[in-house]
């Protein structure tokens, strides 16, 4: 499964919005709201999604000369 699948399935899972503070103002369209907190929360695990792919493919190079030694 691609990374940007597996953060638009995980994402508002994983990465859920802050309930709203005592007295906070109520949203008026709480499906575009919600919209918008999926598209971030999916944003924001494929940006670390991405980033730990990154980690393991750098080091998996930096790896492979040592066993050919």
């Amino acid at each position: 499964m691609s990374l940007h699948n597996l953060a638009t399935v995980f994402g508002p899972t994983l990465l859920r919005p802050a309930s709203a503070a005592a007295g906070a103002k109520i949203r008026t369209d709480l499906l575009a709201a919600g919209t918008v907190d999926a598209m971030a929360q999916a944003g924001i695990l494929y940006c670390l999604l991405q980033q730990r792919q990154l980690a393991a493919q750098l080091s998996s190079h930096h790896r492979a000369p040592a066993l050919l030694d």
